[in-house]
């Protein structure tokens, strides 16, 4: 047989199919153990933004009316009147990830956050197509409502405990009907940017049975409640996030078969991360190696280089050998590296070193799987110093 019909290390094959799991089998193609091998399995969750409405029953803000307000329209019944409002310094309101500083107060009984030129009778969860807190706004030209009056104030009020940001909405339940009979505050909170306050001090209903009070993302609603209002109802809206992330799934230790195995139940994106184990170091075998190799250069071939080229300089010599025996001394050999598929395809045969284009590491992490392209996989794992098996291909192997 061939001297290069050998692998010349230790490889360790990891199979694993996915679907709703990660199933992982090592194969030694060396004389070592197949269990207690470490893999660590992380699935990668997208960034979410939810929002819940509460009806609050206690500690309700006592309406003020107009006392403290600093009037910012003043135009009476005004259809589509609207403007821009800015949060004071030390308020704010954040939906998902983004925090806003200020909003479009309109006569439709909505306001948009951030910079909004919707300017329309109609309002969804859509309409605005910014986030947008409504508070009893409605989906259609026949009731919509308008505006006479607004003000705003920032000042401490003992029912929470906190220092808020109101702003006040006058105006009538239907666009054409004149006079002011709606009164609605909005409270934000200087403690809370996630929670506002809708609170209806006087409310008429139009008879739509639409009416609207929620927070939507700007295009579907993260919270919201149709109908059934009255005067001196609360409304609390609230919103909350979750960042992308790669979520630690747990460490799993191959059994005697070489086996692990990681559910994945909602087929998430995923990685995992092998760790090689010191292994029990045969300082004979490993000589017996080393001699062949420095005594037949013309044999070095593939991983040849990964498991004996300890000096980093692409040959094999006593120096390699010498630094071998130190690490000997110094219970540091050996440890296996981990490559893929291609990897090592492009390395078992080659007679060149490839070291600087596959770089060797005992912890490796197999990155950014799709569950839904990816079926399986093969990565093997040379050890350092360690002789080889005869070499099979894989689907050979016992």
């Amino acid at each position: 047989m061939s001297i290069k019909s050998y692998i010349l290390t230790l490889f360790c094959i990891i199979n694993y199919t996915l679907v709703n799991a990660q199933n992982i089998t090592i194969v030694p193609l060396a004389d070592v153990r197949k269990d207690s091998i470490p893999v660590k399995m992380e699935h990668y969750t997208q960034a979410t933004t939810t929002g819940a409405i509460t009806k609050i029953t206690s500690n309700i803000p006592t309406d003020r009316g107009r006392t403290g307000l600093t009037q910012i329209w003043n135009t009476a019944n005004s259809d589509q009147g609207n403007l821009t409002v800015n949060y004071p310094t030390g308020y704010g309101y954040v939906v998902g990830t983004t925090t806003y500083s200020n909003a479009t107060l309109h006569a439709n009984a909505w306001w948009a956050l951030g910079t909004s030129t919707y300017n329309s009778y109609s309002s969804s969860a859509s309409a605005p197509n910014v986030p947008t807190i409504h508070f009893t706004s409605v989906n259609n030209s026949n009731t919509d409502n308008n505006m006479s009056w607004a003000g705003t104030e920032t000042y401490y009020d003992t029912s929470v405990n906190d220092t808020v940001f109101r702003i006040r909405y006058e105006g009538s339940y239907i666009y054409h009907v004149t006079g002011i009979n709606t009164k609605i505050d909005l409270y934000f909170f200087k403690s809370d940017w996630t929670k506002c306050y809708v609170v209806l001090r006087t409310y008429l209903a139009d008879g739509s049975n639409i009416e609207q009070i929620g927070l939507s993302n700007g295009s579907s609603w993260l919270a919201s409640k149709i109908n059934g209002f009255a005067s001196g109802e609360c409304y609390e809206l609230t919103s909350s996030a979750t960042i992308a992330q790669w979520v630690n799934q747990g460490t799993k230790y191959t059994d005697t078969t070489g086996y692990v195995s990681f559910s994945n139940p909602n087929t998430l994106q995923y990685r995992f991360t092998m760790t090689s184990p010191n292994y029990q170091i045969d300082t004979l075998e490993s000589q017996k190696y080393f001699m062949s190799k420095i005594l037949q250069p013309d044999s070095v071939i593939g991983f040849d280089y990964y498991c004996l080229d300890l000096s980093n300089n692409d040959t094999i010599t006593n120096k390699d050998l010498l630094l071998f025996y130190s690490g000997v001394n110094n219970n540091s050999l050996p440890v296996g590296t981990f490559f893929n598929n291609i990897e090592y395809n492009n390395i078992v045969n080659s007679t060149t070193s490839k070291k600087s284009t596959y770089q060797a590491t005992s912890i490796r992490t197999i990155q950014n799987l799709n569950p839904y392209v990816t079926q399986s996989h093969t990565i093997y794992m040379p050890v350092i110093t360690k002789p080889p098996k005869n070499y099979k291909p894989v689907n050979t192997l016992d």
